[in-house]
């Protein structure tokens, strides 16, 4: 939610667009590492590999949940 609202800010600021995108791609595996990282005390290449992991899950279920959606769509 943080992060949505600061990429509005930075848009109504004037921050060019492709900046705004890199920042959304960048910003969540980082705070992803940094938080597996500090909360369970890993090594760097321990929380890369949950990092990569974790961003792996995410994006099946957000896939999942779009074809749910699109098939709900159709069916009704």
């Amino acid at each position: 939610m943080l992060l949505t609202i600061v990429l509005i800010v930075g848009h109504v600021v004037g921050v060019p667009g492709p900046m705004l995108r890199l920042g959304a791609l960048v910003i969540p595996p980082v705070h992803m590492f940094a938080q597996l990282r500090g909360a369970y005390e890993l090594r760097k290449r321990a929380a890369a590999w949950r990092t990569v992991a974790l961003l792996a899950f995410a994006f099946t279920v957000l896939l999942a949940f779009i074809v749910l959606r699109l098939l709900h769509g159709l069916t009704d």
